[in-house]
């Protein structure tokens, strides 16, 4: 026990695990199973009798609170366990986090036993009265997202509190969040807030999520520091919520995906004979404009300090402005209607590309001048010519799904490949895939189960995946 413990946070632990598949995490991971197997431990030794006496038994025990004793487990997630009580595990004075999400939990006051908590969960545990909640003076960090929350006065309990998620709750005004000096980080998505102007009062702010509002609650006020904002599946409602002449001069990272727009006008304040036009955020460094009605990107020309662009599933047919982003580093421009990236060729910086899935586009060209591209993905697309991308000496990811290459042979001069994805291979053109000494994976969409089993054979310690 003490073993597993001590290797509970390092990088690896939750790596191929019966709990820990990325695609059903309800299900738990490593570290909420080892938890739990603790908690339910200490609830089956406080029931036993003399008769269930064993030495065995009261060694793990002895070990379990020698570790509790010495400081070593100061974390303990037991999201989704069965927990309607927490005196198994009351002894543990020196406990910092504490997640007890998606429970039966509903015993507040035995929150007390931990005076240093820092990090509570309470996420999905029905909760609609709040009185039961005790102080806790050390806790910074608070999640009570989907519950049935609707009075917010219970966060002067929690005067240090620096991120605080309330999302997903019957909110309609957050006048109480004022007493949060210290508030660095607040998600308060789906609820329906009918005014905004209390945030002034968080000068502490630096990350803010509001998605899925849905209804007008005006604009958001001018927060000095804040430095990231989304805004996601906020539809018809980003004209308002951004109106007016308030500037956001630190934010570096804004998320309109899904917000039904069909232009980012919104970036500037309104013109008057006094004032030009000014750029809301001067700062901003990401923005995500996924899943919109966006066809123009000229105005991007504005935003030097842009390195990540996201654009996926929008309605843009070219690429004008994109050439000003000189600093630009990611560009995510799949499903869309391009008929042209010449834009692209002056963005030296660029590490990753997506152009997927714009069958318009007939010249790749301007991909040669991009010597940077570590991730280049072409998936979709009339793309045929490796040697239009083989100045990319650094490229460790190439996906080529559907595109109809007419020779692999300039594939070995991808020197630093790591994985590619592939179709309409032969084993002709499989040979050349031995030149590639950092290769690791292979995805290979073909029907073709002889160049499967020709790259099996001869790339053995590949990772080689197959589909049709």
């Amino acid at each position: 026990i003490a073993d597993l413990y001590s290797i509970r946070n390092k990088t690896g632990f939750e790596i191929d695990s019966a709990y820990s598949y990325s695609g059903y995490e309800v299900w738990g991971s490593n570290t909420n199973c080892l938890d739990r197997k603790l908690y339910d431990f200490l609830c089956a030794y406080n029931e036993t009798d003399l008769r269930s006496f064993t030495v065995r038994r009261k060694k793990v025990y002895d070990e379990i609170q020698q570790l509790i004793n010495s400081g070593k487990i100061v974390s303990l997630n037991l999201n989704g366990c069965l927990i309607h009580s927490l005196y198994p595990i009351g002894n543990n004075k020196e406990l910092q986090e504490l997640n007890l999400g998606n429970s039966f939990f509903q015993k507040h006051k035995e929150i007390t036993f931990f005076k240093k908590l820092k990090s509570l969960d309470l996420s999905g545990t029905r909760i609609s009265s709040t009185d039961s909640l005790p102080y806790l003076d050390q806790l910074i960090s608070l999640n009570v997202r989907d519950n049935s929350i609707s009075d917010l006065k219970f966060l002067a309990r929690f005067p240090l509190l620096e991120r605080l998620d309330i999302s997903t709750n019957p909110v309609t005004e957050i006048n109480d969040l004022g007493v949060l000096k210290h508030l660095k980080v607040l998600d308060m998505s789906a609820n329906k807030i009918y005014d905004l102007s209390p945030l002034k009062n968080l000068d502490s702010l630096e990350e803010l999520f509001m998605n899925n509002l849905s209804t007008n609650a005006g604009a958001i006020v001018s927060l000095k520091n804040l430095k990231a904002l989304s805004l996601e599946k906020c539809d018809h409602l980003i004209g308002s919520l951004l109106s007016g002449k308030n500037i956001f001069p630190l934010l570096e990272n804004l998320n309109l995906q899904s917000s039904s727009l069909y232009d980012i006008n919104f970036i500037y304040t309104a013109a008057t004979k006094e004032n030009p036009e000014q750029l809301k955020f001067p700062a901003l460094k990401i923005i995500n404009l996924n899943s919109n009605e966006i066809t123009d990107t000229q105005p991007f020309a504005k935003m030097p300090e842009l390195e990540q662009v996201s654009l996926r599933n929008n309605k843009l047919t070219h690429t004008t402005g994109l050439s000003q982003l000189k600093k630009l580093k990611r560009l995510y421009l799949n499903n869309n209607y391009l008929y042209e990236i010449s834009c692209l060729d002056s963005l030296f910086q660029l590490e990753e590309l997506n152009i997927s899935e714009n069958i318009n586009i007939s010249d790749f060209k301007p991909l040669t001048h991009l010597t940077n591209l570590t991730v280049i993905i072409l998936s979709g697309t009339r793309f045929n010519n490796l040697d239009l991308i083989s100045s990319a000496n650094s490229l460790k990811t190439l996906e080529i799904k559907g595109c109809k290459i007419k020779s692999y042979t300039g594939i070995k001069k991808f020197v630093n490949l790591e994985e590619i994805t592939v179709s309409n291979m032969t084993m002709t053109s499989a040979q050349y895939f031995k030149e590639l000494k950092k290769l690791k994976v292979i995805n290979l969409h073909t029907p073709n189960t002889g160049v499967y089993e020709f790259l099996k054979k001869t790339l053995p310690g590949l990772t080689i995946e197959m589909s049709y």
